[in-house]
């Protein structure tokens, strides 16, 4: 048993990966699918988001975490009494 659990262990591609020239091309290598990634990720920082949709989220965000945190502290209160 070879302790691989995904595919056969006889099979090259598993085996290569323990070679440090093969891993070390591999990372270096560009890959389609993150190269469509950091396209995407460049056109949604150019959309400009509303001032009034951005303030809801930060508001939103800021209630949110009072609530949870406000909780958890009358929570371990509650417990402590």
């Amino acid at each position: 048993m070879c302790g691989i659990t995904l595919g056969n262990c006889f099979e090259r591609v598993y085996n290569q990966a323990d070679d440090f020239l093969f891993a070390a091309s591999t990372v270096l290598k560009e890959v389609s699918m993150f190269d469509s990634l950091a396209d995407r990720i460049r056109e949604d920082e150019q959309k400009s988001v509303p001032k009034v949709e951005r303030y809801l989220r930060w508001g939103a965000v800021a209630v949110l975490s009072v609530l949870i945190f406000g909780g958890l502290y009358m929570g371990l209160q509650f417990l402590q009494q």
